[in-house]
C-alpha cells in the first residue's frame, strides 16, 4: 500500500494511473469539467464517469492490490437488504464510501477503495456500534449499481438463511457438532476460507460439468466461483485447471447452490438480459427461445430488477407498444408481436385470477409473484380501446413493508406522526394521486403499531401488501363485500387498528368516522390536493357531518413523490429571476437550481430515486372548531402554515433552491396558470 500520510484519496488516484485504468489526459478532463473538483473526493467523479474503465481490468487490478480484502463480483442487479437503505446506512454513506450489502448473520459492508478501509472501520463504530462487521472489495461498476439502488430505496431484501448445519458441515470437512449454530459456520467460513454470498444474491453463471461450483464472473486473470465447498483443495485445483485462472471463491450453502443450478438452468433457455449499456430497455425477448409463460414472466422480471411501478401495455397496428414506469417516467421497451402479445395478455389474466376467456370488458385484478425469495403484489387493469382491443396496466408491489423511520422524513415530521401512533383513537387520512406512496405511509404507520397486544385489520380493493400480523379483508368486485359492509362487519369483532384502502363513498366515510369515534385509530386515505383539502373532500363530497369529522381526525396528510437530481451527476447554477417566478418565499442563503446530466449511477437519466414531501396538519382544538365551524379551507391552511407546518408548494420550493430537484418538477404544484 502507499504512504499512510497520503490521503486515501489521494491513494485511490495514484492507483488509477499507476494501473493504467484511466488517462491522464480522462483524469484532467473530469477536474476541467468540475470547478470545485478539490471538494470533490475522487471516488465520486470515478462513479459519475466509471462506464470508459473496463471492469475486468479493474477486478484483475484490485484483487493484486486488495491486501487481504476479499474482492467480490456482483451480478448486474444485486439484492439489498432493508438496513443499506436506513438512516443509519446513510448517515454512514455521507462519512466514507460504502455501502451495506449483507445484514445476517453480520455486517458486509462493501467499498471500491481499498485505501479508505481504516476510516471506514472508524465510521462503523459510529454507526454501528457493537455490530460484527466483514469488509469487501467491489468494483465502481457494482459501486454504481448499489448506490443507485440505495438513492432510489430499492433495498428490500430479507437474509433468510435456511442452510442445514447438519447438512452443509460435511461439506467442509467438518462435523456439525462442532458448532453450536449456522452463524458460527459462516462466520469461520469467512475468516478461513472465502466469503460468503447470503441467498438470492447469485441468479445466473455458468455450470463447470462434474464440478460443485458456478462460475458467475471471469475476466483475464481471475474466474468469481460459487461453490458449497470453499474449503476443498481438489475443487480448486480442478476449477483452476478448468479455468486457467485463479480461483476467487465465494461460498453458498448447500440449498442455495441448488437454487442458483436451477436458477442458471432456466435461464439457459431464454434469452431475455438487461445489458449493462443500456440499463432500462430490454432490447430482445427472446421470442425463438420462450413460451407466454415464460414471457409473461420475464417480463415481470425485467421490471422489477429496472425498479419499475408500473408495466404498460398497449396494442397498436402492427404489434403490442410495451413500457416500464421507473422514478415516475416511462421507459420504452422492445415491442411484442400482436400474436405473442395476445397470449402474454391471457397469461397475465390468469396471473390475475381474471376471466382470461372474456375479452372486451374491463377488468382488475390481483396476483403475487415471488423472485429470489422477495415477494411482489401485481394489481393489474384491463382498458379497451378502440375496436375493442384490449390494453393492460400491471402495478407493482414490493411485499416488503419499511419501518417510518427509513422513509427519509425530517424531524418534525417523525414528532407528528409518533404523536398519532400514540392516541388511542382517531383517524389518520393521506390524500395524494396514484402513485405518492400513500399505501406505503400507511402499511409504515400499521408495522409500527403492530403489537401482540393489539388487533389489528386492513379492507383493501384488492389487498396490495401482504401483512402478515393482520387480518387482510378483500373488498370483491360484485359488491358482496363492500368497505362499508366490511367496516360495520369488523367493528362487532372489536379491532383496536383499522386500516380502511380509500374512502370512496358516503357510506365507507361514515362508518370510518364513527369507528374512529368509538375508540379505534383508523387510517385511509383518499383524494384531495392538500392536508386542509380532506376536510373539503369528506365533508363536501360524502357528505360527513362536520362536527364529526372534527371529533375523529386526528392527522391529515397530503403527500407528492417527486424524483431526486442524481447526487453524482447534478450540475449547480446560480438561480435566475424567472426560476422564482409563480414560486413562493424561501429563506435559502444561497440558493442554487440543480439541472440533470445524467450517468452511469443514475443510468443516464438523471434521476436518482424519488424525495417524498409531505403537508401534515395534525388536529388541535383550534382546527376542531374550524371544522365544526365550517371555515374555509384557505383558513385552515393559513393557520396551519401559522405553526409551522409547510405546504407542499414550499417544501417543493426549497427542494428547488437546495438543487434537490428540477424546476420543471417544482412547478408541478404551482396551482395557478404560468404566464
Amino acid at each position: 500500500m502507499s504512504d499512510p500520510k497520503i490521503k486515501a484519496e489521494d491513494e485511490l488516484e495514484t492507483f488509477v494511473k499507476r494501473r493504467g485504468l484511466v488517462l491522464v489526459s480522462e483524469l484532467a478532463r473530469w477536474r476541467g469539467e468540475n470547478g470545485e473538483s478539490e471538494a470533490v473526493p475522487f471516488y465520486e467523479s470515478l462513479l459519475r464517469n466509471y462506464n470508459i474503465i473496463r471492469e475486468d481490468a479493474w477486478l484483475d487490478a484490485i484483487v493484486e492490490e486488495s491486501g487481504g480484502l476479499r474482492v467480490l463480483a456482483l451480478p448486474l442487479h444485486p439484492r439489498l437488504p432493508e438496513i443499506a437503505g436506513s438512516t443509519e446506512a446513510k448517515k454512514l454513506r455521507t462519512m466514507v464510501p460504502a455501502v451495506i450489502l449483507q445484514d445476517s448473520p453480520f455486517l458486509v459492508v462493501a467499498t471500491m477503495d481499498p485505501f479508505a478501509v481504516a476510516k471506514i472501520e472508524e465510521a462503523l463504530l459510529r454507526v454501528f456500534p457493537g455490530r460484527h462487521v466483514q469488509i469487501v472489495l467491489i468494483s465502481p461498476h457494482s459501486f454504481s449499481t448499489t448506490a443507485a439502488l440505495v438513492e432510489r430505496g430499492a433495498c428490500t431484501f430479507n437474509n433468510d438463511w435456511c442452510e442445514d448445519l447438519v447438512e452443509w458441515a460435511p461439506l467442509l470437512g467438518q462435523s456439525s457438532e462442532n458448532y453450536l449454530d449456522l452463524e458460527m459456520l459462516i462466520d469461520e467460513i469467512w475468516a478461513t476460507s472465502a466469503p460468503v454470498a447470503f441467498p438470492g444474491q447469485y441468479n445466473e453463471g455458468e455450470k463447470l460439468t462434474g464440478l460443485d461450483a458456478i462460475v458467475v464472473r471471469r475476466t483475464p486473470l481471475n474466474a468469481w466461483v460459487v461453490t458449497p465447498r470453499p474449503t476443498g483443495k481438489d475443487l480448486a485445483t480442478a476449477m483452476m485447471q478448468a479455468l486457467g485462472r485463479r480461483i476467487q471463491t465465494i461460498a453458498v450453502g448447500p440449498r442455495e447452490f441448488a437454487r442458483i443450478v436451477a436458477s442458471v438452468e432456466a435461464a439457459s433457455k431464454q434469452e431475455t438480459t438487461i445489458k449493462r449499456d443500456k440499463p432500462l430497455q430490454v432490447s430482445d425477448w427472446g421470442l425463438a427461445n420462450t413460451d407466454e409463460v415464460m414471457l409473461a414472466r420475464n417480463i415481470v422480471k425485467a421490471a422489477i430488477d429496472m425498479g419499475a411501478s408500473d408495466i404498460h401495455l398497449e396494442p397498436k397496428q402492427k404489434s403490442a407498444r410495451l413500457r416500464f414506469r421507473i422514478d415516475g417516467v416511462l421507459y420504452e421497451q422492445a415491442p411484442l408481436p400482436l400474436g405473442m402479445y395476445q397470449m402474454v395478455l391471457r397469461r397475465l389474466k390468469i396471473m390475475a385470477s381474471m376471466l382470461h376467456e372474456k375479452s372486451g370488458i374491463l377488468q382488475d385484478g390481483a396476483g403475487m409473484v415471488e423472485f429470489n425469495k422477495v415477494r411482489y403484489d401485481l394489481r393489474f387493469s384491463i382498458s379497451v380501446v378502440n375496436g375493442g382491443e384490449e390494453g393492460m396496466t400491471v402495478r407493482i408491489f414490493n411485499s416488503m413493508i419499511p419501518d417510518i423511520a427509513d422513509l427519509g422524513l425530517k424531524e418534525n415530521e417523525m414528532k407528528v406522526l409518533m404523536w398519532f401512533l400514540g392516541q388511542q383513537n382517531g383517524m389518520c387520512i393521506c390524500s395524494g394521486p396514484t402513485g405518492s406512496g400513500k399505501t406505503t405511509l400507511l402499511y409504515g404507520l400499521l408495522k409500527a403499531l403492530d403489537h401482540p397486544s393489539r388487533s389489528l385489520v386492513t379492507i383493501e380493493q384488492p389487498v396490495e401488501k401482504y401483512f402478515t400480523n393482520a387480518r387482510q379483508i378483500t373488498v370483491t368486485k360484485d359488491g358482496d363485500i363492500t368497505f362499508a359492509s366490511a367496516l360495520r362487519a369488523v367493528l362487532r369483532q372489536d379491532p383496536d387498528v383499522i386500516m380502511v384502502g380509500e374512502i370512496r363513498d358516503k357510506d365507507s366515510a361514515l362508518v370510518a368516522v364513527e369507528a374512529a369515534q368509538t375508540g379505534h385509530l383508523v387510517l385511509s386515505t383518499t383524494h384531495a390536493n392538500s392536508a386542509a383539502g380532506v376536510i373539503e373532500r369528506l365533508c363536501g363530497s360524502f357528505p360527513v357531518d362536520n362536527v364529526s369529522l372534527g371529533n375523529a381526525l386526528r392527522l391529515s396528510i397530503a403527500q407528492r413523490l417527486v424524483g431526486r437530481l442524481c447526487p453524482f451527476c447534478k450540475k449547480l447554477r446560480a438561480t435566475k429571476s424567472s426560476d422564482l417566478e409563480f414560486l413562493p418565499a424561501c429563506p435559502i442563503e444561497h440558493p442554487v437550481v440543480g439541472e440533470r446530466v445524467g450517468c452511469s449511477v443514475c443510468r443516464g437519466t438523471g434521476i436518482s430515486g424519488r424525495h417524498l414531501i409531505m403537508e401534515l396538519m395534525p388536529v388541535d382544538d383550534a382546527v376542531r372548531n374550524m371544522i365544526a365551524d365550517k371555515d374555509t379551507m384557505v383558513t385552515i391552511e393559513q393557520y396551519n402554515r401559522s405553526r409551522g407546518f409547510r405546504g407542499l408548494v414550499d417544501q417543493a420550493t426549497e427542494l428547488l433552491l437546495t438543487g434537490e430537484i428540477t424546476l420543471e418538477s417544482a412547478r408541478q404544484f404551482i396551482t395557478r396558470p404560468l404566464a
